[in-house]
Formats: structure tokens, sequence, C-alpha cells
């Protein structure tokens, strides 16, 4: 057994790095690890992890095998904590000044996409995509042969009614979920009924976890709209290069190029997705990884 630290910015919300430490915090607890969580902001999150896996919030022991964090602010302070201890810093992206990497440490990066914008500093990373639970996250009914439902785990009103726009004119039923404005804890149930699943990033991988067919689309704040298209087994590799952020093909989001893409649509995809899920997207085998670094 080893004593973990886990360490990120903020778990007061239901968001993608949120999840991800919440998801590693699972799994090592499954596998008879000690793990206690750092955070500068509690919360929902923080909550979830201390009340389902008995995680200690923001109470340390005295050293660490290792710890594994997300978040210069996080990193910095157990530097300051814990001088010359084993610490690996997650980087999930590009822009954020919080996704920036501390020198002087070990180096996780999530996609192809930040492990060379990692290398452009000066910084070499072991790339481990993003995990999910595959347990939780999994089939439960498949996807109809004709597309019925798409499911939006968009994070931008205006891109979610002009999915319902597109819903209308094509007799699709759309429901969606912005994460920050209705955070759901059980999104995976909402998931499983869909059909089609629309999102970026994370959301995108739990959707093939799920065993569905994947459209990459969204607006984000950081970026204008963009999207992948429909995910397939010819292009999923190199849509992870850019942890599926709509960035490796960067067509924009126009309801024309929304409609195209959705008349792509083939339910056997979804069988595939799952496959694929499983031997790349797998939190299992991510932390694995992590432990043998």
């Amino acid at each position: 057994m080893k004593k973990i630290l886990l360490g990120q910015n903020h778990l007061h919300t239901l968001g993608g790095s949120e999840t991800f430490i919440y998801t590693m915090a699972q799994e090592l607890v499954r596998l008879g690890h000690h793990v206690d969580i750092l955070t500068m902001q509690e919360g929902v999150m923080s909550e979830m992890i201390k009340s389902n896996l008995g995680c200690s919030i923001n109470k340390m022991s005295n050293s660490y095998d290792v710890a594994f964090l997300n978040h210069t602010t996080i990193v910095n302070g157990v530097l300051n904590l814990f001088p010359g201890s084993n610490i690996i810093q997650t980087c999930h992206g590009i822009f954020p000044h919080l996704e920036q990497p501390v020198p002087g440490i070990r180096h996780v990066s999530i996609s192809k996409e930040v492990q060379d914008y990692l290398s452009t500093k000066g910084i070499e990373s072991t790339l481990i995509h993003n995990g999910i639970n595959c347990e939780l996250f999994c089939p439960d009914q498949s996807p109809s042969k004709n597309l019925n439902k798409m499911f939006s785990l968009s994070q931008s009103d205006q891109f979610n009614q002009m999915l319902l726009e597109i819903g209308s004119e094509l007799g699709i039923t759309v429901e969606y979920n912005n994460k920050f404005t209705s955070p759901r804890l059980d999104i995976q149930n909402v998931i499983k009924t869909a059909d089609l699943v629309v999102s970026l990033g994370r959301g995108a991988y739990e959707g093939m976890a799920c065993g569905k067919p994947v459209l990459i689309a969204d607006q984000r704040p950081y970026q204008p709209g963009l999207m992948d298209g429909m995910v397939t087994s010819h292009n999923i590799d190199g849509f992870l290069e850019n942890n599926c952020s709509g960035r490796k093909t960067q067509h924009p989001v126009t309801k024309e190029n929304l409609i195209n893409e959705i008349n792509k649509y083939d339910h056997t995809q979804g069988n595939k997705n799952r496959e694929y899920a499983l031997e790349n997207l797998n939190i299992q085998k991510q932390i694995q990884e992590y432990l043998q670094l």
C-alpha cells in the first residue's frame, strides 16, 4: 500500500479536472492505497470524494510516497510543504494559467498537444490520456439504428440552442446538460439513454465508454466554436492527440457543418467506441501507468 496525495486547485464545482481527480482517487482506493486530497476550494466534488471514498480533505500526513497533482497553485504549495518529495504534475491543457508546468518536477501530459507544448518550454513529460471509470460509464442500452435522441454536454447555451433547432428540423429529440449551471453527479445515467453524445474532451470519452457514437463539437470561452466531427475508428487516434477538443481539424461550428456530421450517424460505431475506451481510456490501465512513473 502506498500513501498518495492527490491535489487539485478547486473541487467546489463539477468539471473535467475535478472528475479526473475523483476517478483517480476512486481507483487508487479500490486498489487499497491510502489517499489524501489537497484543494484550495472545497465543495461539491470534495464532499463526494470524502463521503463516497473516505479520503481526508486538507488533512495531510507528514510524508507521502508520491503526490499526483494538478495546477500550478497546488504544485507550488506542496513543494513548500514537502520539499524534495516525489511530485508529478498532470497538465490538462495549454491555455489556462493553472495548467502551466512547474519546473523541477516530473510531468504527465494528457494529450500529444500538451506534450508538444511542454516540449517548447524545455520540459519532458509522459503521455497518459485521461482515464474513465469504464465500469461506471458502461453500455446499458444500445444506440438505435436510426438516430432518435442526441444528448449534449455542451457548456454553451448558444450551441445547445442550435442543436435544438437542428433536432426540430431532423425529427431528433435533443437533451442537454451544462455542468456549470446544472451539475449532475449521475451524468452516466443520462448518457446511457442517448443514441448520440455531443461533447468535447472528457464528455466525449465518457460517451465512448458508454458505447455511444460521439460527435466532437462545442463552443468554449477560450476558443471559438470548433468541431472535429463524428468519431470513427479511422480518426479517433488523431482526435485524441488534441484531447478531442475540436482543435485537430478545427472545423467551425455552424448549423450546416453539424447537420453534415449528424447525417453520418452509424449506430455500430458505439461498440467500436466502447472497445477503444477500454483499451485506451480505462482508468484501471491509466493508474498503473501513473504508479509506474
